[in-house]
C-alpha cells in the first residue's frame, strides 16, 4: 500500500524487515525482494534495482517467478548502462530456465543489448 503511494522509504523499510526476518520463507522472503527492486526501478536507481531482482533470484532460484525476476534485473542493468550484468542474467534464464515461458522475453531483450553494444 504505501508503495502504491509513493511512499518508497516507508515501503522500503518494510521489505528491508521481511527480507532480514523472514529469509526462510521463501514466497515471503522472494517477494519482498522482487519488491525492493520495483522500488529502486520506481525511484530511477537502476542498478539498485537490478541487484535486488538479480538477488530475488539467487536466494530462491526454484521460485516460479525467478526467471521473470532476472529478466527485470537485465532490463534493470541495461537501464543503469551496465550491459555486461544485463547479458550475464538474461543468459542465466537462457540456460538455468530453459522450459520458461520467459525465455523469448529473454531471449529478446538479450538480442536488443547485443545490437546495442
Amino acid at each position: 500500500v504505501a508503495e502504491q503511494r509513493l511512499e518508497y522509504a516507508k515501503a522500503e523499510d518494510a521489505f528491508l524487515k521481511i527480507v532480514n526476518d523472514y529469509a526462510d520463507e521463501e514466497y515471503l522472503a522472494f517477494g519482498a525482494c522482487y519488491a525492493l527492486g520495483a522500488i529502486h526501478y520506481g525511484r530511477g536507481d537502476y542498478l539498485e534495482a537490478g541487484k535486488w531482482y538479480r538477488n530475488a533470484a539467487r536466494r530462491y532460484p526454484e521460485h516460479f517467478q525467478a526467471a521473470e525476476s532476472l529478466i527485470e534485473a537485465g532490463i534493470s542493468f541495461k537501464r543503469a548502462h551496465r550491459y555486461d550484468d544485463a547479458k550475464r542474467v538474461l543468459r542465466l534464464v537462457l540456460s538455468e530456465y530453459s522450459k520458461s515461458r520467459s525465455v523469448d522475453k529473454a531471449r529478446s531483450a538479450l538480442e536488443e543489448i547485443e545490437f546495442m553494444d
